[in-house]
């Protein structure tokens, strides 16, 4: 399970904050399996998507928003890991570096995986915008890990 939060919504064409329609449930909640991947590039990434047969979350929207109260994301994304610099850019690490905390943006662009993507509602692209911390969970709780193909 991951857990987002801080979730905005925008309007594509242009771009454009719409604050009527950020989620209500927050933080947004995805049940998740993810894969690490080689890519052909000779670097490993992850691979987010949802669980068999299931949406990887859903999404709620208060009445003054023109969407739909609830709409599910289904698909998958394919994750970098990095870290972030001095002035707080993210910066390409492979996923294979041992980190105590792994920080993750959404591979920009779709010319790595093509065949990624995260769908809002019935056929709408939606993007991961942003960067997450994953650490792992349970009895590994502060360990460090990576991932290596």
């Amino acid at each position: 399970m991951v857990a987002f939060s801080g979730c905005e919504a925008y309007t594509i064409s242009p771009l454009a904050r719409v604050t009527k329609c950020d989620p209500l449930n927050q933080p947004v909640e995805a049940g998740v399996v993810a894969h690490v991947i080689l890519h052909s590039n000779s670097e490993n990434y992850v691979l987010i998507e949802s669980k068999t047969g299931s949406p990887l979350a859903g999404i709620e929207f208060g009445p003054e928003c023109a969407l739909t109260e609830t709409s599910n994301v289904k698909g998958s994304l394919v994750a970098e890991c990095g870290h972030l610099n001095a002035v707080k850019e993210f910066v390409h690490l492979d996923c294979k570096n041992q980190q105590v905390t792994q920080l993750f943006r959404q591979v920009p662009g779709s010319s790595l995986f093509p065949s990624d993507k995260l769908i809002y509602g019935l056929s709408s692209e939606a993007l991961f915008d942003g960067v997450a911390a994953v650490k792992l969970a349970g009895t590994l709780s502060g360990g460090t890990w990576g991932g290596h193909v």
